[in-house]
């Protein structure tokens, strides 16, 4: 696919349930708060209708722009000279090899973060000065997300479509889109029965489940489903890496 020259590519952070929603295909929308802009006087319908005016201001970008994905992963093994190693992604427990030089150079402190990580968990080296553990268990610690090189990254979406809501405005098909679908047995069942009540809607209904998704993700930073904060929403599409 043959990108316009005026194309961005951003980072966006997604936690493992929606990493999973993404690469099982449920997941086409996400929905984001909108910071860091100020109405101004005259704005009917204040910070949404300031936003909608200056809807080029989206750090998600535009139609047409990339965004890659960070997402939880960690340094699954690595070889004695640390020419290959493997990377694990927490999502789904998947592992992709790569070579140290076409990756990235880690500097000389963090093999030795990773040493010293390695050696107050009792991992022993062997004669060839490896670190060695049981296979299927790896003692090396996650790295978050945030901290993610763009070069592991493995999800790359282009942006679709982007509007401006309030996050209670969501649709019932949205509300799929958000891809609340792979968070069957992940989400609180009194929290879905309250919002349900709160939205005269059913258990089995998909706005009630992005409610208490969103809450799980947002209440704690003030931006809770009862707050009902303006959203950036954005529509994309998953594209070969």
């Amino acid at each position: 696919m043959t990108q316009a020259t005026d194309t961005k590519t951003r980072p966006i952070l997604f936690n493992g349930a929606m990493v999973r929603a993404i690469l099982d295909g449920s997941k086409t929308q996400t929905r984001r708060v909108i910071k860091n802009l100020k109405p101004f006087d005259g704005c009917d319908d204040g910070l949404g209708s300031y936003a909608l005016i200056n809807i080029e201001k989206c750090p998600y970008g535009k139609p047409g722009d990339l965004l890659w994905v960070r997402e939880t992963w960690r340094l699954r093994s690595w070889d004695h000279d640390f020419f290959d190693c493997n990377l694990e992604y927490k999502a789904d427990g998947n592992t992709r090899r790569f070579s140290t030089d076409e990756l990235w150079t880690f500097p000389d402190e963090k093999w030795e973060k990773l040493s010293t990580q390695l050696l107050k968990k009792g991992v022993e080296k062997n004669s060839d000065g490896d670190f060695v553990w049981d296979e299927g268990e790896c003692p090396v610690n996650w790295e978050p997300s945030i901290y993610m090189p763009y070069n592991v990254c493995r999800i790359t979406l282009e942006v679709k479509r982007i509007w401006v809501e309030r996050v209670q405005d969501i649709s019932e098909g949205d509300a799929y889109s958000e891809g609340i679908l792979e968070c069957d047995g992940m989400l609180d069942e009194v929290s879905i029965c309250k919002f349900a009540g709160k939205l005269n809607e059913s258990f089995e209904e998909p706005r009630p489940w992005f409610a208490t998704l969103w809450d799980s993700i947002n209440a704690s930073r003030g931006y809770g489903w009862d707050s009902n904060p303006w959203v950036w929403c954005v529509e994309f599409e998953r594209i070969n890496p």
